[in-house]
């Protein structure tokens, strides 16, 4: 999985690996645009379970207005985010191989009229393959001012929902009218059809009487699965046909209470008792009923039995959801990949709360910050859930289940910065920390900054739950060297489910990596380091992937070059000073 960037703030281009399990070192010179990066995904976590406006200011990042977010000089006015991924290998498993190639998206995002916020105005999708066939584009604006109103009066709904119009389900395939993806933030979250009443008519009647005439020629009775929500359907309309009049039922609806539920066998011996003519006026008031209704919607989130049982939303919905055919699939699998990166989202900044005595207590922490952005809720995690067990690898690189506090203690201890944490909880007061450091408790008023620099970073990444997303800006701080190349084994040891992207500076932390890598210590298609470099058209991004022998694929201008060039200098210096004394002599 893969996240993208294009025109965002300073950068044209840029990407980055989301994939569980892997490890990603972005890295460029100050100002280069690699924040930018992390700072995206931020934005859509914090505005993915909002429904309406993209959050530009939120709990995860404050990023001022959408007007500033474009890259200046792009055109036209927007900026665009992307993922690649993959399907739910379970949900699709039979669906006869299809979708087996990797789906991308990409949103296209411009400025509001008041430059306050986002508005989603164009979603491209598609599949690996061949571009023209295995490709869509949703459009909002092609979308019919009439039909959207339509839809929102139906829905009951305000301006939380953005509505983009569906052409045709794939490039060169059918042609879809007056269909519409109802798009909350950036998830798709369903299909909506308008249609006019005589159409809703005169299609659900015409289905309906397809699926009776072979229902009622089924002389084994071995009914199949597609009956029961028809029927359903089908019985449903009836009683809500008749919900207003004031007189009893007739004496058939009612006797088709028992098949409210679809049962076939409970049906059946009452819809064959009528007469070819009682048939038909049910069916045509189970029709004008379903056309008072102007929308056919298919749901886009999975629903295992839909609102009529077994997959089925209805007898229209169901034709719609055959006419999109993998065009349905690749938008789910979207929605899906979009709950699984925001929902992993864990986020640790680059600065920390001073030391203190005592630490805040806190009923209620953000979605996505594990123990807040400057790491001041280490001590409530710590006193919370201090005793839960989790999974870990240990610096010895064994797979361990053990208590969290112990976990934390084993890492502190291998990053020597604390041999054991306390955490107490003191009521009003708020958390008690204190660290064991060459056999003394102290508070971390009275231990180097370095402690309360790293705590954070270790009890994030080890409580965050499986397969999180863990993005950290220069964990660095405050380190020796020393303790930055441990906290390298630390990164790529503890938790190998996790998908790390750190944002760093660190030649003692890199250094470290390469040399893992050398020792075959760890598994280098998994870790890469994403360089950001400055240019007049905008910042753009490349991997640079190593080698066996810890050697990186390319060693751009800017990438981690001080101590290369200060040592290139010292030596010429020297080389240069035994030249003079040598001419002395």
């Amino acid at each position: 999985m893969r996240w993208w960037i294009e025109d965002f703030k300073g950068v044209a281009s840029a990407s980055v690996d989301v994939s569980p399990g892997a490890v990603t070192i972005l890295s460029g010179v100050n100002s280069s645009g690699k924040s930018s990066l992390l700072q995206s995904l931020l934005l859509t976590a914090q505005s993915h379970y909002h429904r309406g406006a993209m959050v530009l200011n939120g709990p995860l990042t404050r990023l001022g207005s959408a007007s500033d977010l474009v890259r200046s000089g792009a055109r036209p006015e927007i900026t665009k985010l992307g993922l690649s991924f993959s399907r739910d290998n379970r949900r699709y498993s039979g669906r006869r191989g299809r979708l087996q190639r990797e789906m991308w998206a990409q949103f296209h995002l411009a400025p509001s009229p008041q430059g306050t916020t986002f508005a989603l105005q164009e979603l491209e999708v598609g599949w690996n393959g061949d571009e023209r066939a295995s490709r869509m584009v949703l459009n909002k604006t092609y979308a019919r001012a009439g039909d959207v109103a339509v839809i929102r009066e139906a829905r009951g709904e305000g301006d939380g929902t953005d509505y983009l119009h569906l052409k045709q389900a794939i490039s060169q395939g059918t042609r879809t009218l007056r269909t519409y993806i109802a798009v909350v933030g950036l998830r798709p979250v369903e299909v909506v059809q308008v249609r006019e009443a005589e159409y809703v008519t005169r299609q659900y009647r015409r289905q309906l009487q397809t699926v009776f005439r072979e229902f009622e020629s089924d002389s084994d009775r071995l009914y199949e699965s597609r009956y029961p929500p028809v029927i359903s359907e089908f019985v449903e309309l009836l009683f809500e046909a008749h919900a207003g009049i004031d007189e009893d039922l007739p004496s058939v609806i009612e006797e088709l209470r028992t098949a409210r539920s679809g049962n076939p066998y409970t049906f059946s011996p009452v819809w064959r008792n009528l007469s070819a003519d009682q048939q038909g006026e049910y069916i045509e008031a189970a029709a004008v009923q379903r056309a008072k209704k102007p929308l056919i919607v298919v749901p886009l989130e999975h629903n295992v039995r839909g609102k009529y049982g077994f997959g089925s939303e209805g007898l229209l919905e169901d034709q719609l959801a055959e006419t999109l055919g993998r065009a349905q699939l690749v938008l789910s699998s979207l929605g899906e990949a979009l709950n699984s990166i925001t929902d992993r989202v864990q986020y640790l900044g680059p600065l920390r709360d001073e030391p203190r005595v005592v630490w805040n207590q806190w009923n209620e922490l953000a979605r996505g910050l594990p123990v807040g952005t400057r790491g001041e809720y280490s001590a409530v995690v710590l006193s919370r859930n201090g005793q839960k067990y989790i999974s870990y690898v240990t610096p010895e690189k064994d797979q361990r289940s053990d208590r969290l506090i112990d976990a934390v203690n084993t890492w502190l201890s291998y990053l020597e910065i604390g041999d054991k944490v306390w955490a107490e909880n003191l009521g009003k007061l708020g958390i008690g920390l204190e660290v064991e450091v060459n056999g003394h408790r102290r508070d971390l008023t009275s231990v180097g900054v370095g402690v309360s620099q790293a705590l954070p970073i270790v009890v994030a990444v080890l409580a965050a739950p499986l397969n999180s997303l863990f993005l950290v800006e220069q964990p660095e701080l405050h380190l020796h060297p020393a303790v930055q190349s441990r906290l390298a084994d630390f990164i790529l040891r503890a938790r190998p489910d996790l998908a790390i992207v750190l944002e760093t500076h660190s030649e003692a932390l890199l250094t470290r990596v390469r040399r893992r890598i050398s020792e075959d210590d760890v598994e280098r298609a998994k870790v890469a380091v994403t360089f950001v470099e400055s240019s007049r058209t905008g910042s753009l991004s490349r991997d640079l992937l190593f080698n066996q022998f810890g050697d990186l694929s390319d060693w751009p201008e800017g990438f981690l070059s001080g101590i290369g060039e200060d040592t290139a200098a010292i030596v010429e210096a020297n080389l240069q000073r035994i030249r003079r004394l040598g001419k002395d002599a």
